[in-house]
């Protein structure tokens, strides 16, 4: 007898049922290339086929794992996905769910990290304008970074004994693997609602490329610009770089040069206060001073009265001597002008008029030869106490 026939739904569910249970399947890390890929614009999720030289596989990536990636996945690329198998009931279709994936090899990881800092750089994430001061004498100190990891010791232990008044806030997250990076934004996100701290310092030791690869997240860079509190970034060792260092307010080469940055030395400090307490000592001496002089006056019998009297007759001395110099300056100079009046005098040709003598002119011109004048022709004689008009009717030369 036939058994009895299955509806494609229940085949698809049995199949899927199938696959789920097998222990080997429920995690994968498959090598592949990728190629078709495409992500869904409204839900964010990522689909592509993974392939090899003899064979493919239909993946999918939802947008909450897709969103945590630290590279742009693009068709061409060689990768590794992590993930389960199973079956899409709706279309019978055998797929991959792709939970991580990785670069295969470091030249990948670098070239998805050119491309992410290039694209960040130009949306202007990068720019100085946008950086935050951090604060010259913080109370309160947010740790972004694993307790238990040596990164958060070295900052602690410089902290307590560069600036001890400064109370560090320890916000405990994992700094390295898948998640790592949505465990940092939501310390970011933590302080930013509380408003508790008044810098943040994002902090882990050194590593491989990969152990530092979620600090390359763009999210995770995203958060850091956005973030009302000043961010110091401190991932690594001197020598490494990601992507939120680019984008943090201050970047320190190791954690222990972020704990010697973020705080004063309270040397410093002691030095500060100490050249402070010597001004003032000046300042108050220099007045004791004063009043010591003062007081002075008032013992040796001369009152305030007597002092500003004393003052009031110097400046009515210095007006009198400034009078008599400025009198002294006008009687030289109407000396001055009457000597250059009685020059110009000497030269001035009415001059010889008063003397007797009369002077001839024609037209408003000095007759100075008798060629200047004919027989018949009129002029004037100009005289001391008058003019003569006339004609000539003779002339005679010497």
């Amino acid at each position: 007898m036939n058994p009895k026939p299955l509806t494609v739904s229940q085949l698809n569910m049995y199949t899927r049922s199938l696959i789920e249970s097998d222990m080997n399947l429920r995690s994968v890390t498959v090598k592949g290339e990728i190629s078709n890929f495409t992500r869904h614009l409204k839900s964010g999720h990522v689909y592509f086929t993974l392939k090899d030289s003899n064979a493919a596989i239909k993946t999918v990536m939802f947008k909450s794992n897709a969103d945590r990636l630290a590279f742009f996945l693009e068709d061409g690329i060689s990768v590794f996905v992590k993930g389960r198998v199973s079956l899409y009931e709706r279309d019978g279709t055998y797929q991959l769910y792709a939970e991580d994936i990785a670069p295969d090899g470091i030249g990948a990881y670098q070239a998805a990290f050119n491309k992410l800092k290039d694209k960040l750089e130009e949306l202007g994430l990068f720019d100085p304008q946008y950086k935050k001061p951090i604060p010259e004498y913080p109370e309160r100190i947010g740790i972004v970074t694993s307790p238990t990891g040596a990164a958060f010791f070295d900052v602690i232990s410089i902290l307590e004994r560069r600036y001890p008044l400064a109370v560090p806030v320890l916000f405990p997250c994992q700094v390295q693997g898948l998640g790592a990076a949505e465990t940092v934004i939501e310390a970011i996100n933590h302080f930013n609602e509380t408003k508790d701290v008044d810098v943040i310092i994002v902090t882990r030791g050194g590593g491989s490329y990969e152990d530092l690869i979620e600090f390359n997240s763009e999210k995770l860079a995203w958060t850091v610009f956005e973030s009302d509190i000043p961010i110091i970034s401190a991932v690594g060792h001197e020598i490494d770089f990601t992507i939120i260092d680019f984008v943090a307010d201050l970047r320190a080469p190791t954690p222990s040069a972020a704990a010697e940055l973020v705080v004063p030395h309270r040397d410093s400090i002691l030095d500060e206060l100490e050249y402070q307490k010597t001004s003032m000592a000046r300042a108050v001496q220099d007045l004791v001073y004063k009043y010591e002089h003062l007081i002075e006056i008032c013992s040796s019998g001369l009152s305030i009265s007597s002092v500003i009297f004393s003052k009031e007759q110097m400046f009515k001395n210095a007006e009198a001597n400034l009078g008599s110099y400025i009198k002294h300056m006008i009687n030289v100079k109407e000396r001055e002008i009457i000597n250059e009046c009685e020059k110009l005098e000497a030269l001035n040709p009415l001059s010889v008029l008063m003397r007797g003598f009369a002077l001839p002119s024609k037209d408003g011109k000095v007759l100075k030869s008798i060629n200047d004048i004919i027989i018949g022709e009129k002029f004037e004689m100009k005289m001391r106490d008058g003019v003569v008009k006339g004609a000539a009717e003779e002339i005679i030369k010497n």
